[in-house]
């Protein structure tokens, strides 16, 4: 998938305006990919949290879904890769 979905975010959006955040924030978590799930690629959790900027949004990585998605995190190597492709599309810093 190139683009996240328009109507996934704009239900994030949507639900987020009915409830009271305080000091809340939304994690977006990335999938495992199977079947026609979204999310499975890290630059596609960077446009949802893109297209949320607006909200109090995060990324919460699931490293089983990582590894199933086909991320090498088993490796020392693998694991630096995958946490330096975190930079561009989501940043370390928004991850929880």
């Amino acid at each position: 998938m190139d683009q996240p979905s328009p109507t996934i975010i704009e239900s994030v959006k949507q639900s987020s305006k009915r409830a009271p955040m305080g000091g809340l924030r939304i994690l977006i978590e990335n999938t495992a990919g199977m079947g026609t799930a979204v999310g499975a690629r890290l630059e596609e959790v960077g446009r949802f949290l893109a297209g949320c900027a607006n909200l109090p949004v995060g990324a919460c990585l699931d490293t089983a879904h990582l590894f199933a998605a086909g991320y090498d995190i088993k490796t020392e190597a693998g694991l630096a890769s995958t946490i330096g492709r975190l930079t561009g599309p989501i940043g370390l810093e928004n991850v929880r």
